[in-house]
């Protein structure tokens, strides 16, 4: 690895598909956010420098505010959606590469904060966001979001826009990182999404119009599709793992059906030029 948060070989790449190491990643993000946390304790002193490491999360936050505890959030939260997706895929030979950065010049947040991958080459770009207790509203005609915080009747623009900075990174992951989606460059034209993942408290205005859902599954997701942008899907944190698990089961039953198809033209083609080779 190129650092500790760089999830690169030393040569500037990412490992390929099947070669990377979920665990290590894992334990790596773990290392950072306890670094986090006791450097913070220690800069407030003694009195507290000799907590217990599972009371120091509470006492961090009670302690300290703006951007040191949105960054050890944001690592807690990255660890649990890994912990949580291991589980229910890692017998499917998932990888999540956390941090995936961009220049800053491409785009207004220049992360992806989980990429994740299958084997079958299906991919998923997940950032994740915590609002507390707020309703999040897409404005097709504005194609701009909104946070509503609740028991509070004003509406706010979400800034930076997530339907834009998503898709700016994500399409320059596949213009510049090729070895994220296999290597060739037909790898980056296989089945992806991209998804705005809605933390905790934070969640999804229920009365949208009907034509921005999508059907996935036996159930329907937000997709927003922007002009110029591509679309992204708004997903609530308790159903991403249904979401990605029929998403993986449809496209590679699509696939299978069309290798299927395929396999049925080509032993057709080949029978009939038997017959005529007999003839």
């Amino acid at each position: 690895m190129i650092s500790d948060l760089d999830f690169r070989n030393e040569d500037g790449k990412y490992p390929p598909i099947g070669e990377f190491d979920n665990d290590q990643a894992l334990n790596q993000l773990k290392k950072e956010r306890n670094k986090q946390v006791l450097k913070a304790i220690l800069n407030y002193g003694g009195a507290i420098s000799s907590l217990w490491l599972n009371t120091m999360f509470s006492v961090v936050f009670s302690i300290l505010g703006g951007n040191k505890v949105k960054e050890i959030a944001t690592l807690s939260h990255m660890i649990h959606i890994m912990e949580t997706l291991l589980e229910h895929f890692e017998d499917d030979g998932i990888e999540i590469i956390p941090k995936v950065k961009v220049p800053k010049d491409v785009a207004t947040v220049n992360q992806i904060d989980l990429f994740v991958r299958f084997p079958q080459k299906i991919y998923f770009a997940i950032c994740h966001r915590k609002m507390n207790d707020s309703i999040i509203t897409y404005r097709e005609d504005k194609e701009t979001f909104y946070i509503r915080r609740v028991n509070n009747r004003g509406k706010n623009i979400w800034k930076p826009d997530p339907s834009d900075y998503i898709p700016e990174c994500f399409r320059w992951l596949q213009k510049n990182e090729r070895s994220l989606f296999g290597g060739k460059s037909n790898d980056t034209r296989k089945p992806s999404v991209r998804i705005l993942l809605l933390m905790g408290e934070t969640k999804i205005n229920k009365h949208h119009p009907p034509h921005l859902y999508g059907q996935v599954g036996d159930e329907k997701f937000l997709w927003i599709k922007k002009q110029g942008r591509g679309t992204l899907t708004i997903i609530e944190e308790d159903r991403l793992v249904k979401f990605i698990k029929a998403f993986v089961t449809s496209k590679t039953n699509s696939s299978n059906s069309k290798t299927k198809y395929n396999s049925s033209v080509d032993n057709t083609a080949t029978s009939n030029e038997n017959a005529v080779v007999n003839k």
